[in-house]
């Protein structure tokens, strides 16, 4: 059995220390090890499913944002515009910058404009600057927000 990749968490750090006992407890019980040289301790941050994530902050992973370039086919306006639509509801005015970037997608012919290098710095500079989440904290309230009614959700 393989595992990779398993983040044990708590509110203090005596928590996290309960916590990966009982994990490694556990571990133990299956006969499954951890390399101790691959394990890290308390970091400040971590990189995780393409998130770069720390104690107050889950954002994008910079190295993802600085590899966005300008586009020559249509398998890469296609790769483009399906990274910046993952962050459209976090980007104001998103659909007015998105469309000059789109039209790649229409004619994959078109060459790259001044106006889609104005539109991708605009992005690179939003999504650079985005937190996109807090971790959760149960110490803080919570609102919830819908508009579901007796009959139904939508």
């Amino acid at each position: 059995v393989y595992l990779d990749d398993i983040h044990i968490y708590g509110e203090s750090k005596q928590e996290c220390i309960n916590n990966c006992a009982f994990a490694l407890n556990k571990f133990k019980e299956q006969n499954l090890f951890c390399k101790l040289e691959k394990c890290i301790f308390f970091p400040e941050k971590f990189e995780y499913l393409g998130y770069e994530i720390s104690y107050n902050s889950i954002k994008p992973i910079s190295n993802k944002i600085d590899k966005l370039k300008p586009c020559n086919t249509l398998n890469e306006y296609q790769s483009l515009c399906g990274f910046l639509n993952y962050f459209k509801n976090s980007i104001p005015d998103y659909h007015k910058h998105i469309e000059s970037i789109s039209e790649g997608l229409r004619h994959p012919k078109t060459e790259w404009s001044e106006q889609m290098n104005k539109d991708l710095t605009f992005f690179i500079n939003k999504i650079n600057n985005l937190t996109i989440l807090s971790p959760f904290s149960a110490k803080t309230d919570i609102l919830i927000i819908s508009d579901a009614s007796e009959k139904g959700i939508g």
